[in-house]
């Protein structure tokens, strides 16, 4: 008789934990909530809070597990495709996955 694996981890990424991402220092030291994915076309994921802005003074570059470890609910943005972002207001809403378009930094 084979038992259920109830210890086994359910939602998993299609994407390493192990690469790197970028995100806020607040969604990393302050543990603020993630409101915003991006996975970019170039494969980069970006993980942001509601409140910071895309400053360079605002963001770090940490493993994925990191971001996973302080929000598990992200995986389900974290396996969207190649182009596209997820928002969601609070951590009881369901992500909103749309397309989205790359601006050049000038």
């Amino acid at each position: 008789m084979r038992l259920p694996n109830i210890f086994k981890k359910k939602n998993k990424t299609n994407i390493s934990p192990n690469i790197a991402v970028f995100t806020t220092k607040k969604v990393i030291n302050e543990c603020m909530l993630i409101t915003r994915v991006y996975h970019n076309l170039d494969n980069t994921l970006e993980f942001h809070d509601e409140y910071s802005t895309n400053s360079n003074a605002n963001i770090m570059i940490v493993n994925l597990q990191q971001v996973l470890d302080r929000d598990p609910s992200v995986v389900d943005a974290v396996n969207m495709p190649v182009g596209h972002c997820a928002k969601r207001k609070n951590i009881n809403e369901r992500w909103i996955i749309e397309t989205f378009e790359e601006k050049d930094d000038e």
